[in-house]
């Protein structure tokens, strides 16, 4: 793609967005196996005509819930809970509710519930915080021949699990916007239902995606510049003013395993990468992700998807 089709596709999407039309700000691939496409991240090597920083490796660990039915799953929905770290700090936790990615939908909801540390969980004959319970779920150690069969961690579970039905009703963003959306498939009944349904730990490598404002020989030299507010710019472009910061990129390596009682685990491991526009003029955005599609594509043979893991997760196991 040369940069009058740029150019162009830059011009459709400002008409799209003028007329109430959705512009994508997100993309995702999976990873074909032994890609050399990791090596070549992490060493902050450029792709195309963009530049690559390489600025830090973050843990997440999530369980994901849904009804026995799993009608979050047929409704393009996730529910999770989810504990960020750096090395062994813990960075936070949430409770998200997010959609699936599609042609007629390419902007991601993400309803959050952050400070989950004031929620308190009966566990056993104990009161404890429900970032507690949560540790306590994924500090198991997980193998083919490990089971969820220990007393604590069975206790943890039904902690959760009680947590969540007591707290369908309440302000929790996620069960609220559910029963928004959907009001006829959620009822107070049936998010009583929701259960955890897989766990997942993912090892994420964050980059970020800029080119050379100040090179008047780049083919973005002439591309409006992206005018972020400080507060809104990473420490990295603070330090490199000519550095115009375009795209952010996470490379996921992860394993998800079913959450089944009295059940041995056999996990799912997959690779993706995503990446997101951090242009404050969305159709200029889009016409970076376009641009750095064709280089994914044509130099790893990187594979365009939309699913998300849980998504991906459901079906490896229910196939």
């Amino acid at each position: 793609m040369d940069i009058k089709k740029i150019v162009t596709i830059i011009i459709l999407w400002c008409s799209v967005s003028l007329f109430g039309g959705t512009v994508e700000e997100q993309r995702k691939y999976r990873l074909p196996k032994n890609s050399e496409f990791k090596t070549h991240i992490l060493a902050s090597k450029p792709l195309g005509n963009l530049n690559i920083h390489f600025h830090g490796t973050y843990q997440y660990a999530d369980i994901y819930l849904d009804t026995p039915t799993k009608d979050l799953y047929k409704n393009n929905l996730s529910l999770r809970f989810r504990r960020r770290m750096t090395d062994t700090l813990v960075d936070g936790y949430d409770f998200q509710l997010k959609n699936e990615l599609s042609d007629q939908n390419p902007i991601r909801m993400e309803i959050d519930e952050g400070d989950l540390a004031i929620y308190r969980v009966k566990l056993a004959a104990d009161w404890v915080k429900l970032t507690d319970v949560l540790d306590l779920l994924f500090s198991y150690p997980l193998s083919e021949k490990t089971k969820i069969d220990s007393l604590q961690n069975q206790n943890a579970l039904d902690a959760l699990k009680l947590w969540i039905f007591q707290k369908v009703d309440a302000p929790v963003a996620p069960f609220q916007k559910l029963k928004h959306l959907y009001p006829n498939i959620f009822t107070t009944e049936t998010l009583q239902s929701i259960a955890p349904s897989l766990i997942g730990f993912s090892t994420r490598h964050r980059c970020h995606v800029y080119y050379d404002g100040s090179d008047s020989l780049s083919p973005y030299f002439t591309f409006p510049k992206n005018r972020l507010k400080k507060d809104d710019s990473p420490p990295y472009f603070t330090d490199h003013p000519n550095a115009i910061w375009v795209l952010e990129t996470s490379l996921d390596e992860s394993t998800f395993y079913q959450l089944l009682e009295q059940s041995n685990y056999v996990g799912f491991n997959l690779s993706e990468y995503e990446v997101e526009s951090k242009h404050v003029n969305k159709a200029i955005g889009a016409a970076f992700l376009a641009y750095f599609e064709k280089d994914l594509l044509g130099q790893f043979q990187l594979i365009p998807t939309k699913a998300s893991k849980y998504k991906q997760s459901v079906e490896y196991f229910t196939k």
